[in-house]
Protein backbone atom coordinates (compact mmCIF):
# COMPACT_ATOMS: atom_id res chain seq x y z
CA UNK A 1 0.00 0.00 0.00
CA UNK A 2 1.32 3.52 -1.11
CA UNK A 3 2.16 5.30 1.96
CA UNK A 4 0.42 8.82 2.14
CA UNK A 5 1.66 12.32 4.00
CA UNK A 6 -1.15 14.09 6.62
CA UNK A 7 -0.66 17.73 6.95
CA UNK A 8 -2.55 18.58 9.84
CA UNK A 9 -3.03 22.32 8.76
CA UNK A 10 -4.54 20.21 5.74
CA UNK A 11 -6.63 17.85 8.48
CA UNK A 12 -8.26 20.59 9.82
CA UNK A 13 -9.44 22.29 6.82
CA UNK A 14 -12.07 19.09 6.37
CA UNK A 15 -14.72 19.22 9.10
CA UNK A 16 -15.02 16.03 10.78
CA UNK A 17 -17.84 13.02 10.34
CA UNK A 18 -20.03 12.49 12.85
CA UNK A 19 -20.20 8.58 13.87
CA UNK A 20 -23.20 7.50 12.02
CA UNK A 21 -21.66 9.38 8.90
CA UNK A 22 -18.67 7.25 9.10
CA UNK A 23 -19.51 4.21 9.97
CA UNK A 24 -21.91 4.38 6.55
CA UNK A 25 -18.62 5.66 5.31
CA UNK A 26 -16.89 2.38 6.28
CA UNK A 27 -19.57 0.21 5.64
CA UNK A 28 -19.48 1.19 1.71
CA UNK A 29 -16.18 1.32 1.16
CA UNK A 30 -16.08 -2.35 2.86
CA UNK A 31 -19.15 -3.07 0.04
CA UNK A 32 -17.69 -1.60 -2.72
CA UNK A 33 -14.37 -0.75 -2.19
CA UNK A 34 -13.10 2.88 -2.26
CA UNK A 35 -14.20 4.25 -5.96
CA UNK A 36 -12.90 7.95 -5.44
CA UNK A 37 -9.28 8.84 -5.64
CA UNK A 38 -7.61 10.42 -3.44
CA UNK A 39 -6.35 13.58 -4.15
CA UNK A 40 -2.78 14.43 -3.39
CA UNK A 41 -0.09 17.30 -3.75
CA UNK A 42 3.25 16.79 -2.88
CA UNK A 43 3.34 13.84 -1.35
CA UNK A 44 0.06 15.23 1.18
CA UNK A 45 -3.85 14.35 1.06
CA UNK A 46 -5.61 16.92 0.09
CA UNK A 47 -9.10 14.91 -0.14
CA UNK A 48 -9.94 11.67 1.13
CA UNK A 49 -8.39 11.42 4.74
CA UNK A 50 -11.05 9.38 5.60
CA UNK A 51 -11.03 7.09 2.92
CA UNK A 52 -7.22 6.55 3.23
CA UNK A 53 -8.18 5.97 7.38
CA UNK A 54 -10.62 3.40 6.62
CA UNK A 55 -8.28 1.34 3.79
CA UNK A 56 -5.00 1.56 6.14
CA UNK A 57 -7.60 0.12 8.90
CA UNK A 58 -8.86 -2.36 6.32
CA UNK A 59 -5.80 -3.03 3.83
CA UNK A 60 -7.79 -1.93 0.81
CA UNK A 61 -6.68 -0.68 -2.81
CA UNK A 62 -7.63 2.97 -4.10
CA UNK A 63 -6.71 5.20 -6.79
CA UNK A 64 -4.18 8.59 -6.26
CA UNK A 65 -5.08 11.46 -8.54
CA UNK A 66 -2.18 14.42 -8.05
CA UNK A 67 -2.97 17.89 -7.99
CA UNK A 68 -0.05 20.62 -8.67
CA UNK A 69 -0.81 23.88 -7.27
CA UNK A 70 2.16 26.99 -6.99
CA UNK A 71 1.93 27.02 -2.88
CA UNK A 72 0.01 25.71 0.05
CA UNK A 73 -2.34 28.38 0.25
CA UNK A 74 -3.82 27.43 -3.48
CA UNK A 75 -3.83 24.15 -2.42
CA UNK A 76 -6.12 24.97 0.85
CA UNK A 77 -7.85 27.24 -1.38
CA UNK A 78 -9.04 24.06 -3.37
CA UNK A 79 -9.97 21.74 -0.26
CA UNK A 80 -12.47 23.98 0.97
CA UNK A 81 -14.11 24.78 -2.45
CA UNK A 82 -14.01 21.01 -3.25
CA UNK A 83 -16.33 20.54 -0.20
CA UNK A 84 -18.38 23.66 -0.72
CA UNK A 85 -19.44 21.43 -4.42
CA UNK A 86 -19.99 18.56 -2.85
CA UNK A 87 -23.31 20.82 -0.86
CA UNK A 88 -26.22 22.00 -1.46
CA UNK A 89 -26.19 25.22 -0.56
CA UNK A 90 -28.66 29.18 -0.65
CA UNK A 91 -26.47 31.47 -1.59
CA UNK A 92 -26.20 33.15 1.88
CA UNK A 93 -24.42 29.76 2.64
CA UNK A 94 -22.07 29.88 0.38
CA UNK A 95 -20.81 33.16 0.77
CA UNK A 96 -20.41 32.51 4.21
CA UNK A 97 -18.63 29.37 4.08
CA UNK A 98 -16.54 31.66 1.36
CA UNK A 99 -15.76 34.52 3.62
CA UNK A 100 -14.02 32.33 5.58
CA UNK A 101 -11.36 32.04 3.12
CA UNK A 102 -11.32 35.68 2.86
CA UNK A 103 -7.54 35.69 4.89
CA UNK A 104 -6.28 32.71 2.61
CA UNK A 105 -7.71 34.77 -0.58
CA UNK A 106 -5.42 37.60 1.04
CA UNK A 107 -2.59 36.28 1.47
CA UNK A 108 -2.81 34.32 -1.49
CA UNK A 109 -2.67 37.99 -3.66
CA UNK A 110 0.57 38.24 -1.79
CA UNK A 111 1.89 35.31 -3.32
CA UNK A 112 0.76 36.36 -6.53
CA UNK A 113 2.24 39.85 -6.50
CA UNK A 114 5.45 38.84 -5.48
CA UNK A 115 5.47 35.32 -7.82
CA UNK A 116 4.89 38.15 -10.49
CA UNK A 117 7.49 40.75 -10.10
CA UNK A 118 9.90 37.67 -9.62
CA UNK A 119 8.73 36.53 -12.89
CA UNK A 120 8.79 40.56 -14.77
CA UNK A 121 12.67 40.64 -12.99
CA UNK A 122 13.98 37.44 -13.81
CA UNK A 123 11.60 36.51 -17.26
CA UNK A 124 10.39 39.63 -18.07
CA UNK A 125 7.06 38.47 -18.09
CA UNK A 126 4.36 41.33 -17.35
CA UNK A 127 2.96 41.83 -14.78
CA UNK A 128 -1.16 41.56 -14.90
CA UNK A 129 -2.91 45.19 -15.00
CA UNK A 130 -5.54 43.90 -12.62
CA UNK A 131 -5.83 40.89 -10.31
CA UNK A 132 -9.12 39.97 -8.97
CA UNK A 133 -10.45 41.61 -5.40
CA UNK A 134 -10.46 39.29 -2.44
CA UNK A 135 -14.37 40.31 -2.39
CA UNK A 136 -14.42 39.72 -5.84
CA UNK A 137 -12.49 35.88 -5.38
CA UNK A 138 -15.34 35.35 -2.77
CA UNK A 139 -18.09 35.96 -4.59
CA UNK A 140 -17.10 34.50 -7.82
CA UNK A 141 -16.81 31.30 -5.51
CA UNK A 142 -20.13 32.41 -4.15
CA UNK A 143 -21.33 32.44 -7.34
CA UNK A 144 -22.93 35.89 -6.51
CA UNK A 145 -22.17 39.32 -7.52
CA UNK A 146 -19.50 40.75 -5.47
CA UNK A 147 -22.06 43.33 -3.81
CA UNK A 148 -24.17 40.69 -2.19
CA UNK A 149 -21.05 39.86 -0.27
CA UNK A 150 -20.61 42.99 0.87
CA UNK A 151 -24.01 43.09 2.26
CA UNK A 152 -24.09 39.94 3.72
CA UNK A 153 -20.78 40.56 5.63
CA UNK A 154 -22.54 43.77 6.80
CA UNK A 155 -25.39 41.89 8.32
CA UNK A 156 -24.00 39.56 9.42
CA UNK A 157 -21.09 41.72 11.17
CA UNK A 158 -24.06 44.10 12.70
CA UNK A 159 -26.33 40.82 14.35
CA UNK A 160 -23.41 39.88 16.04
CA UNK A 161 -22.39 43.39 17.23
CA UNK A 162 -24.01 43.03 21.13
CA UNK A 163 -23.52 47.10 21.12
CA UNK A 164 -25.82 47.19 18.19
CA UNK A 165 -29.43 46.12 19.07
CA UNK A 166 -31.61 47.20 15.77
CA UNK A 167 -29.96 43.91 13.65
CA UNK A 168 -31.48 41.38 15.40
CA UNK A 169 -29.89 37.63 15.26
CA UNK A 170 -33.23 36.58 13.99
CA UNK A 171 -32.59 38.54 11.64
CA UNK A 172 -29.53 37.16 9.93
CA UNK A 173 -30.56 34.19 10.95
CA UNK A 174 -33.49 34.30 8.62
CA UNK A 175 -30.94 35.53 5.96
CA UNK A 176 -28.71 32.44 6.82
CA UNK A 177 -31.35 30.16 6.05
CA UNK A 178 -32.94 31.75 2.66
CA UNK A 179 -36.23 33.29 4.27
CA UNK A 180 -35.62 36.61 3.68
CA UNK A 181 -33.26 38.00 0.55
CA UNK A 182 -29.78 39.38 1.26
CA UNK A 183 -30.62 42.47 -0.48
CA UNK A 184 -33.83 42.68 1.56
CA UNK A 185 -32.85 42.67 4.69
CA UNK A 186 -29.99 45.26 3.75
CA UNK A 187 -32.44 47.57 2.81
CA UNK A 188 -34.36 47.12 5.89
CA UNK A 189 -30.98 47.68 8.27
CA UNK A 190 -30.32 50.56 5.95
CA UNK A 191 -33.78 51.73 6.85
CA UNK A 192 -33.61 51.14 10.64
CA UNK A 193 -30.55 53.28 10.48
CA UNK A 194 -31.80 56.07 9.01
CA UNK A 195 -34.60 56.32 11.22
CA UNK A 196 -31.75 55.81 14.53
CA UNK A 197 -29.74 58.92 13.10
CA UNK A 198 -33.04 60.75 12.62
CA UNK A 199 -34.16 60.18 16.01
CA UNK A 200 -30.45 60.70 17.51
CA UNK A 201 -30.55 64.12 15.59
CA UNK A 202 -34.15 65.52 16.62
CA UNK A 203 -32.92 64.62 20.28
CA UNK A 204 -30.24 66.55 20.42
CA UNK A 205 -32.42 69.41 18.23
CA UNK A 206 -34.75 69.27 20.67
CA UNK A 207 -32.43 70.36 23.64
CA UNK A 208 -32.72 73.64 22.39
CA UNK A 209 -36.87 73.71 22.25
CA UNK A 210 -38.35 77.09 23.37
CA UNK A 211 -42.04 76.70 24.20
CA UNK A 212 -44.79 78.21 21.84
CA UNK A 213 -47.54 79.93 22.66
CA UNK A 214 -50.70 77.81 22.41
CA UNK A 215 -48.82 74.89 22.00
CA UNK A 216 -48.78 72.11 24.48
CA UNK A 217 -47.24 69.01 24.34
CA UNK A 218 -48.56 66.48 26.92
CA UNK A 219 -46.74 63.17 27.28
CA UNK A 220 -49.68 61.16 29.13
CA UNK A 221 -52.69 58.58 28.28
CA UNK A 222 -55.15 60.90 26.24
CA UNK A 223 -58.42 59.21 28.19
CA UNK A 224 -57.18 60.16 31.09
CA UNK A 225 -55.88 63.46 31.19
CA UNK A 226 -58.64 64.72 29.51
CA UNK A 227 -60.74 63.40 32.08
CA UNK A 228 -58.88 64.87 34.65
CA UNK A 229 -57.69 68.12 32.74
CA UNK A 230 -60.40 69.58 30.24
CA UNK A 231 -63.96 71.31 30.77
CA UNK A 232 -66.57 70.57 28.91
CA UNK A 233 -67.14 72.19 26.13
CA UNK A 234 -63.61 73.74 25.50
CA UNK A 235 -62.55 72.09 22.65
CA UNK A 236 -63.34 73.58 18.97
CA UNK A 237 -62.15 71.01 16.77
CA UNK A 238 -60.57 67.39 17.47
CA UNK A 239 -58.39 66.30 14.47
CA UNK A 240 -56.44 63.70 14.92
CA UNK A 241 -55.20 59.84 13.50
CA UNK A 242 -55.74 56.80 16.21
CA UNK A 243 -53.47 53.53 15.82
CA UNK A 244 -55.36 51.28 13.51
CA UNK A 245 -54.38 47.61 14.53
CA UNK A 246 -57.04 45.35 16.31
CA UNK A 247 -54.98 46.00 19.93
CA UNK A 248 -56.18 49.53 19.67
CA UNK A 249 -59.93 49.15 19.13
CA UNK A 250 -61.08 50.13 22.98
CA UNK A 251 -59.59 53.99 21.81
CA UNK A 252 -62.11 54.60 19.57
CA UNK A 253 -65.33 54.28 22.01
CA UNK A 254 -62.83 56.74 24.60
CA UNK A 255 -61.99 58.89 22.15
CA UNK A 256 -66.13 59.05 21.14
CA UNK A 257 -66.57 59.23 24.90
CA UNK A 258 -64.01 62.43 25.08
CA UNK A 259 -65.50 64.01 22.29
CA UNK A 260 -68.68 64.52 23.20
CA UNK A 261 -67.98 65.63 26.16
CA UNK A 262 -65.18 68.78 25.45
CA UNK A 263 -66.33 69.23 22.14
CA UNK A 264 -68.31 72.77 21.56
CA UNK A 265 -72.08 72.86 20.64
CA UNK A 266 -71.89 71.80 17.06
CA UNK A 267 -68.04 71.12 17.41
CA UNK A 268 -66.30 68.47 14.56
CA UNK A 269 -64.08 65.24 15.10
CA UNK A 270 -62.10 64.46 12.32
CA UNK A 271 -60.43 61.44 12.42
CA UNK A 272 -58.52 59.27 10.04
CA UNK A 273 -59.00 55.80 9.85
CA UNK A 274 -58.12 52.69 8.51
CA UNK A 275 -60.48 50.50 6.65
CA UNK A 276 -60.53 46.90 8.01
CA UNK A 277 -62.66 47.90 11.09
CA UNK A 278 -64.50 50.30 10.08
CA UNK A 279 -67.43 49.10 10.75
CA UNK A 280 -66.56 49.08 14.78
CA UNK A 281 -64.79 52.24 14.66
CA UNK A 282 -67.90 54.08 12.94
CA UNK A 283 -70.73 52.38 15.48
CA UNK A 284 -68.20 53.10 18.04
CA UNK A 285 -68.29 56.96 17.45
CA UNK A 286 -71.77 56.79 16.27
CA UNK A 287 -72.54 56.23 19.66
CA UNK A 288 -71.40 59.98 21.28
CA UNK A 289 -71.32 61.73 17.88
CA UNK A 290 -73.55 62.42 14.70
CA UNK A 291 -72.05 60.69 11.84
CA UNK A 292 -71.58 63.59 9.30
CA UNK A 293 -69.54 62.58 5.86
CA UNK A 294 -65.94 60.80 4.81
CA UNK A 295 -63.28 62.30 2.90
CA UNK A 296 -61.02 60.16 0.79
CA UNK A 297 -57.33 61.11 1.38
CA UNK A 298 -55.95 59.15 -1.95
CA UNK A 299 -52.35 57.37 -0.96
CA UNK A 300 -49.79 59.00 -3.25
CA UNK A 301 -46.31 57.00 -3.40
CA UNK A 302 -46.06 53.25 -2.10
CA UNK A 303 -50.29 52.15 -1.71
CA UNK A 304 -50.41 49.12 1.23
CA UNK A 305 -51.39 45.57 0.98
CA UNK A 306 -54.19 44.89 3.35
CA UNK A 307 -53.16 41.14 3.99
CA UNK A 308 -56.30 40.24 5.38
CA UNK A 309 -58.34 40.78 2.44
CA UNK A 310 -55.82 40.73 -0.26
CA UNK A 311 -56.14 43.98 -2.03
CA UNK A 312 -54.04 46.86 -2.29
CA UNK A 313 -55.77 49.62 -0.74
CA UNK A 314 -55.15 52.98 -2.54
CA UNK A 315 -57.17 55.30 -0.16
CA UNK A 316 -57.67 56.10 3.64
CA UNK A 317 -61.00 57.83 4.83
CA UNK A 318 -61.03 61.02 6.67
CA UNK A 319 -64.47 60.38 9.17
CA UNK A 320 -66.36 63.86 10.26
CA UNK A 321 -68.38 63.74 13.21
CA UNK A 322 -70.11 66.46 14.95
CA UNK A 323 -71.68 67.40 18.28
CA UNK A 324 -75.20 67.98 17.60
CA UNK A 325 -77.27 67.44 14.46
CA UNK A 326 -75.07 66.56 11.06
CA UNK A 327 -76.44 69.20 9.24
CA UNK A 328 -75.09 71.47 6.41
CA UNK A 329 -70.95 71.63 7.04
CA UNK A 330 -69.90 75.04 8.00
CA UNK A 331 -66.87 75.83 6.35
CA UNK A 332 -64.84 77.94 8.32
CA UNK A 333 -62.48 78.59 5.42
CA UNK A 334 -65.61 80.11 3.72
CA UNK A 335 -65.25 76.98 0.61
CA UNK A 336 -67.14 74.40 0.36
CA UNK A 337 -65.84 71.04 2.22
CA UNK A 338 -64.32 68.76 -0.85
CA UNK A 339 -64.67 64.90 -0.22
CA UNK A 340 -61.46 63.89 -2.14
CA UNK A 341 -57.44 64.80 -0.93
CA UNK A 342 -55.30 63.71 -4.03
CA UNK A 343 -52.04 65.70 -3.31
CA UNK A 344 -50.99 65.00 0.34
CA UNK A 345 -47.97 63.57 1.53
CA UNK A 346 -47.43 61.01 4.19
CA UNK A 347 -44.56 62.59 6.30
CA UNK A 348 -42.43 59.47 7.68
CA UNK A 349 -39.76 61.23 8.98
CA UNK A 350 -41.33 62.25 12.58
CA UNK A 351 -43.59 59.30 12.60
CA UNK A 352 -44.05 56.01 11.09
CA UNK A 353 -47.86 56.33 11.05
CA UNK A 354 -47.56 60.46 10.00
CA UNK A 355 -49.75 61.93 8.00
CA UNK A 356 -49.21 64.70 5.04
CA UNK A 357 -49.44 68.35 6.19
CA UNK A 358 -51.31 69.55 3.64
CA UNK A 359 -54.50 66.63 4.34
CA UNK A 360 -54.17 67.59 7.70
CA UNK A 361 -53.70 72.02 6.95
CA UNK A 362 -56.59 71.10 4.36
CA UNK A 363 -59.10 70.20 7.39
CA UNK A 364 -57.88 72.22 10.22
CA UNK A 365 -58.66 75.06 7.52
CA UNK A 366 -62.20 73.89 6.91
CA UNK A 367 -63.26 73.34 10.35
CA UNK A 368 -61.98 75.52 12.82
CA UNK A 369 -60.95 79.29 12.99
CA UNK A 370 -57.85 81.20 13.76
CA UNK A 371 -56.79 81.35 17.47
CA UNK A 372 -59.65 78.39 17.98
CA UNK A 373 -58.48 75.17 20.26
CA UNK A 374 -57.58 72.23 18.45
CA UNK A 375 -56.95 68.67 20.18
CA UNK A 376 -54.79 66.04 19.25
CA UNK A 377 -55.60 62.90 21.42
CA UNK A 378 -52.99 60.66 19.34
CA UNK A 379 -49.73 63.03 18.04
CA UNK A 380 -46.97 60.85 17.37
CA UNK A 381 -44.53 62.84 15.12
CA UNK A 382 -46.19 66.11 16.09
CA UNK A 383 -47.85 67.37 12.33
CA UNK A 384 -51.12 68.47 13.72
CA UNK A 385 -49.40 70.90 15.96
CA UNK A 386 -47.20 72.04 13.84
CA UNK A 387 -50.09 72.75 10.93
CA UNK A 388 -51.67 74.32 14.08
CA UNK A 389 -49.09 76.73 14.10
CA UNK A 390 -48.49 77.79 10.88
CA UNK A 391 -52.26 78.50 10.71
CA UNK A 392 -52.55 80.08 14.44
CA UNK A 393 -54.74 77.47 16.19
CA UNK A 394 -54.09 77.01 19.60
CA UNK A 395 -53.23 72.92 20.05
CA UNK A 396 -53.15 70.56 22.43
CA UNK A 397 -50.97 67.47 21.18
CA UNK A 398 -51.09 64.15 23.63
CA UNK A 399 -48.66 61.63 23.09
CA UNK A 400 -48.34 58.85 25.35
CA UNK A 401 -45.10 57.73 23.92
CA UNK A 402 -42.37 59.41 26.06
CA UNK A 403 -39.62 58.63 22.86
CA UNK A 404 -41.86 61.29 20.67
CA UNK A 405 -41.63 64.45 22.98
CA UNK A 406 -38.47 65.14 21.53
CA UNK A 407 -39.57 64.31 17.86
CA UNK A 408 -42.49 66.53 18.08
CA UNK A 409 -40.32 69.55 19.47
CA UNK A 410 -38.01 68.82 16.63
CA UNK A 411 -40.96 69.08 14.24
CA UNK A 412 -41.93 72.23 15.86
CA UNK A 413 -38.19 73.89 15.44
CA UNK A 414 -37.91 72.79 11.35
CA UNK A 415 -37.70 75.42 9.09
CA UNK A 416 -41.04 76.84 7.05
CA UNK A 417 -41.30 75.95 3.84
CA UNK A 418 -44.28 77.39 1.89
CA UNK A 419 -47.62 76.28 3.30
CA UNK A 420 -48.91 73.57 1.09
CA UNK A 421 -52.89 73.83 2.44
Amino acid sequence: MVELKINEDFRKLIPPLTEDEFAELEKSVLEEGIRDPLYVWNGFIIDGHHRYKLAKKHNLDFKIHEMYFDDDISAKIWMIENQFARRNLISAQRIDLHCQLEDMYKELGELEDKRDLERFLNEGIPVPKRRKSTRERIADGAGVGHGQVWKYKEIKEKALDPNIEYVTKELFDSVYMGVVPISTAHKEIRSIEKKVKAVEEMKEAAKYYKSIDNIEIINADFYTWCNENLEDESVDLILTDPPYPKEFLHVWSQLGEVAARVLKPNGYLATYSGQLYLDYVMHELGQHLSYVWTVALQHKGATQLVNPRQLICAWKPILIYKKGVAGKIESASGSALVDFIGDDYREKGYHEWGQGESAVGYIMKTLSKPNELVLDPFVGGGTTLAVACDLKRKCIGIEIDEQYINIIKSNLMKPKTKLLF
